[in-house]
């Protein structure tokens, strides 16, 4: 595995900015031949005097071995440290883990930064954040513990789909080869969703009650996934799927993106407040329309909660629904112009029956197989978080990363090699 390219100055000064906050101060730093830090820093004892801790800070994306940690471990007296940390940008692997556990070695990957930060209320501290946020640092395991998704497939099954994958021509002559499957794990952002919806109590009495529901987001590609139930035979079949909707609005240019979610908060509006060019992308994404007159029929689609014997909260969800009506032409020679206007027309998967919490319907475990990369965080659950609560118009919190595992496949032209294509399998 090749380490990832990052910045050694940038990452030492998230770090000392994170152990400052903590309440440390750093008396020394050296350089080590790998890229890594180590910082010696100091706190004051609650009895008096001082206490000084050694602590290893590694931007490296390959797992952290026993050596490396016996490594750190065995400078402790030489630099008067009583207790020691690693903080990595991968993780430990299981002897590394093994070894600490009786010392006073902590080992911190880059999801359990947070957990220290949140005991001492930090993660409202918006400069060290954004810092963390480069690395990400800013993230954290669901439950505060590593999580992942349970693959229902044999590898012997995902061979097999892979195959079925390659391309023929007209003529039947095979137009990609499948060359290399390869497993990796999706870091998987669960947010839970809150709204209020008015229920009727009484004939004259309306009360206000919370709704939830998890929704799941890939941190690396933005893809939302959701459960689509379709009947086969006597039963319903649910298949994993993901939509490219949030990828879709995120890509949009920035004056374009701002109109959709003045659109999402505030209502329709006329085209003409958009102008030419922003109304022209949003249609051609497909993710606003125009219509003429009022809207008929309708309005509202609600994602409303499900009764279920266990009862389960279900988010309430209110997209707006877009029937197109055409104006009769007047009887008259002075036809009167009727105002178009531009309505947000999100294709959010509830809207045709799609469930998104992946905790009804796949399993989890936990840990995860170390042998088996993790995709990077591209996309901070933070931002996401803002970014959903618009999309949902509701209130949104993200609850960590769990693991998701999947194939991706790699295709070759049969006679040249080159490069073909790429199919993925979740």
């Amino acid at each position: 595995m090749v380490d990832r390219v990052v910045d050694a100055g940038d990452f030492e000064q998230a770090i000392k900015l994170f152990l400052s906050r903590m309440g440390f101060k750093v008396t020394d730093t050296v350089s080590m031949p790998d890229g890594s830090t180590d910082f010696l820093a100091k706190t004051s004892h609650p009895m008096g005097g001082e206490v000084y801790s050694l602590i290893r800070a590694s931007p490296l994306s390959r797992q952290i071995n026993v050596g490396d940690v016996k490594d750190l471990y065995s400078l402790m007296d030489s630099r008067k440290a009583v207790r020691s940390a690693y903080i990595s940008l991968s993780d430990f692997d299981k002897q590394a883990r093994e070894y600490a556990k009786d010392k006073p070695l902590s080992l911190i990957n880059k999801y359990q930064l947070v957990s220290s930060m949140e005991k001492r209320g930090l993660t409202d501290d918006q400069q060290l954040m954004e810092r963390l946020n480069r690395f990400g640092l800013a993230e954290r395991h669901y439950g505060d513990a590593e999580y992942s998704f349970v693959f229902s497939m044999t590898r012997q099954q995902v061979d097999s789909y892979f195959k079925k994958k390659e391309s023929k021509s007209f003529l039947g002559k095979p137009k990609d080869k499948l060359v290399r499957v390869m497993n990796r794990y999706a870091p998987v952002g669960a947010f839970r969703v809150s709204s209020t919806k008015e229920v009727r109590t009484g004939e004259h009495y309306l009360r206000s009650i919370e709704v939830r529901n998890y929704v799941f987001v890939n941190l690396n590609n933005l893809d939302l996934f959701y459960v689509a139930s379709k009947r086969r035979g006597g039963g319903v079949e649910r298949q994993l799927k993901r939509s490219p909707i949030l990828r879709t609005i995120i890509q949009l240019p920035d004056a374009s993106r701002q109109h959709l979610i003045d659109l999402l908060d505030h209502g329709d509006l006329p085209v003409e407040a958009l102008g030419e060019k922003d109304l022209s992308i949003l249609t051609n994404r497909g993710v606003v329309s125009v219509y003429t007159g009022s809207k008929e029929g309708k309005t509202f689609l609600k994602f409303v909660q499900r009764l279920t014997e266990d009862v389960r909260d279900i988010l309430l969800m209110v997209v707006t629904e877009i029937l197109s009506s055409s104006a009769e032409p007047a009887a008259s020679e002075d036809e009167v112009e009727v105002e178009k206007k531009a309505t947000a027309e999100l294709n959010l998967p509830h809207a045709f029956g799609g469930e998104y919490n992946l905790f009804d319907h796949l399993q989890v475990r936990e840990g995860v197989n170390p042998d088996v990369e993790v995709d990077d965080v591209e996309y901070p659950s933070r931002d996401i978080s803002l970014f959903l609560g618009k999309v949902f118009q509701a209130s949104v919190q993200s609850k960590g990363i769990v693991f998701l595992p999947y194939y991706r496949a790699r295709y070759v032209k049969p006679k040249s090699g080159e490069f073909s294509k790429y199919e993925v399998h979740v």
